[in-house]
């Protein structure tokens, strides 16, 4: 598994974005992290982008404005995003089923820890699992 990549994270709760960062830091830290506050935000910079595609997306279950499944087919339908790693983060297990998610194409569900270090964790066995 490589040490540098880039994620794009979701998650309308800037203190997350923090948390993530901190446990990204401790877990990858040469990865390059991006962060957008909802999902129609991700999908505006995503096709409008001109950068490198995220190797991997991280967004919170639970957001206004954009549910999670309008998301995944929106980035679908991407250039460039069809073999994007999605994970969601929710601080509650998705009330969908786990097939559900798999057959939108989310590659897994990670629950949002109480701690960086405990985080940190989670995204080591997420990315290096081979889940992508």
């Amino acid at each position: 598994m490589r040490d540098s990549f880039k994620l794009l994270v979701i998650d309308d709760d800037q203190d997350d974005h923090e948390i993530f960062r901190g446990a990204l830091d401790i877990a990858f830290p040469k990865a390059f992290c991006e962060f957008a506050l909802d999902r129609a935000d991700a999908i505006k910079t995503l096709s409008n982008n001109k950068n490198v595609a995220p190797d991997y997306i991280f967004m919170d279950w639970n957001m206004p404005k954009m549910d999670a499944e309008e998301f995944m087919r929106q980035l679908r339908l991407l250039p460039d995003m069809q073999g994007v790693g999605v994970f969601v983060l929710s601080g509650s297990a998705p009330y969908v089923e786990l097939e559900h998610l798999h057959a939108l194409g989310v590659k897994k569900v990670l629950m949002k820890q109480a701690s960086i270090a405990l985080l940190s964790h989670e995204l080591i066995n997420a990315i290096g699992s081979g889940a992508n």
